[in-house]
């Protein structure tokens, strides 16, 4: 991923929160690469976390064994992060985040047909999202309603093929080793 034009503060801050995360996986029992520390770069807003190497085979959810592991390992991940008061100073990704992540796509949607050329087809697609944008906005208090009688727990945030090892243990034991949390906070267990 090409950062080079990114802000160096805000890499900064991804670090460091990724790296307090890693913290609070330490006494949560999931797996997760074991991690040794992070250590300020000498360009500012860069730094290094290191990490153990992430070695297995890639997910495949399809694989009935490798689903129930990643079933197994989630809940332990909401379950006993819920229980930590570690976590919860981690970034808030609750609603309010989401709410931005909304606002965001209408105005990418906006620029989109201000700026570029396209297609009457793409056109029409853009204008379908927008609608069904415009209608998750219209019951934001809904949602945002429902979000807050949910319960908290850390929340990966990327739980996906790319971020996941399988590890077997014998021919019918699988477990998981997930990895890449810049994007990971304290919020609802759904988003995973």
């Amino acid at each position: 991923e090409d950062r080079s034009e990114a802000d160096p503060q805000a890499l900064r801050e991804s670090a460091l929160a990724e790296s307090r995360i890693y913290t609070v996986l330490q006494g949560l029992p999931v797996s997760h690469p074991e991690y040794y520390g992070y250590v300020e770069g000498e360009l500012e807003g860069f730094g290094w976390l290191f990490l153990g190497d992430a070695a297995g085979e890639v997910f495949v959810p399809e694989d009935p064994r490798q689903r129930q592991a990643a079933t197994r390992w989630l809940a332990e991940l909401h379950v006993s992060s819920s229980r930590t008061s570690g976590a919860s100073s981690l970034p808030d990704h609750g609603p309010a985040l989401y709410r931005e992540h909304l606002r965001g796509g209408l105005a990418a949607i906006e620029c989109i047909h201000a700026s570029l050329e396209i297609t009457a087809g793409e056109n029409d697609l853009l204008n379908d999202v927008k609608g069904w944008l415009e209608l998750v906005a219209s019951c934001w208090g809904d949602i945002e309603a429902i979000c807050t009688a949910m319960p908290r727990a850390l929340v990966h945030g990327d739980f996906a093929s790319r971020n996941i090892r399988v590890q077997r243990r014998g021919v019918e034991e699988v477990s998981l080793l997930v990895f890449d949390w810049e994007v990971a906070g304290w919020g609802m267990p759904g988003i995973d």
